[in-house]
């Protein structure tokens, strides 16, 4: 059997960045909430190191915020109580800003899945707000009025433009999309469609 791999296979910046800093700066005091990044090796070797899961009666100690951020008030809580070592992907801090800039004169529209840890953290800069459009049937919660719309940074691109086509042809108001998708998850996808041509 052969076996092919991809050219992008392996750890995005984002993901190096945070395993780096949250090897570097761990110790038997640090807690972590949820999976560091979607990978069972990296979260196994930080429980290794002595890493533990986080709960909100901790305070005093190195807290990990992961690779695809929390809510908000959660953040605003650890900051308070914790030495946080903050391993969030610079491009999903990017979207928190765009949406928290927009947020007051636009209603903020998501596209990506209702209950991943990044969406739930965007939302959270929308006051928890905004609309997240997880299947196309979801665009009907859109209301007809200014829209700023932004990505889940490992959205389907596919869906992300079908997505966009048809807000745009229901929508009569000011629309702004930003296509925050992470260059990293449009380059997998498009090797992924190349390498299925060639099994």
């Amino acid at each position: 059997m052969e076996i092919i791999l991809a050219k992008s296979a392996g750890f995005c910046f984002g993901v190096k960045r945070a395993v780096k800093m949250a090897f570097e700066d761990s110790d038997e005091e640090t807690y972590c909430i949820g999976d560091l990044v979607h990978n069972p090796i990296v979260v196994e070797n930080l429980k290794k190191i002595g890493v533990k899961p986080y709960n909100e009666n901790i305070t005093n100690k190195k807290v990990i915020i992961r690779s695809h951020g929390i809510h908000k008030k959660l953040l605003d809580k650890i900051k308070s109580e914790n030495q946080v070592i903050d391993c969030v992907c610079p491009k999903v801090k990017y979207v928190y800003k765009l949406v928290e800039d927009h947020k007051d004169n636009y209603q903020i529209v998501i596209i990506g899945s209702k209950n991943h840890p990044e969406v739930i953290g965007i939302n959270s800069y929308a006051d928890d707000k905004a609309i997240i459009i997880e299947t196309l049937e979801d665009i009907k919660y859109i209301k007809n009025k200014p829209t700023f719309i932004v990505s889940q940074t490992t959205s389907n691109q596919n869906f992300f433009e079908n997505a966009i086509n048809m807000i745009k042809s229901i929508l009569n108001d000011d629309i702004i999309v930003y296509n925050t998708i992470c260059s990293a998850t449009k380059t997998r996808q498009d090797e992924a469609v190349e390498l299925s041509k060639k099994s």
